[in-house]
């Protein structure tokens, strides 16, 4: 069973997170193009990484994250509107 956690934050922080989230999920879709195709249209920087499987899975796995904190500052700025 998974355990959650209940962070407060400044919002201008958890915009930050939010912005760097999206610059790892460009990295993994960069090191995932770079892998499959030998070349990448999303950025110039490549993670360590040995297969482009692994590394869609960990823009996947960014996104999720993003994804959840975005819904969360969504519902939160609704409840406070």
């Amino acid at each position: 069973m998974e355990k959650f956690v209940t962070l407060r934050l400044p919002q201008n922080y958890v915009y930050q997170i939010i912005d760097d989230l999206t610059e790892r999920i460009q990295s993994w879709k960069a090191t995932e193009e770079y892998l499959g195709m030998g070349f990448s249209l999303h950025g110039d920087f490549i993670e360590d990484c040995s297969c482009p499987e692994e590394a869609g899975f960990r823009s996947q796995h960014y996104e999720t994250i993003k994804k959840l904190i975005q819904n969360q500052l969504e519902s939160q700025n609704a409840i406070n509107a």
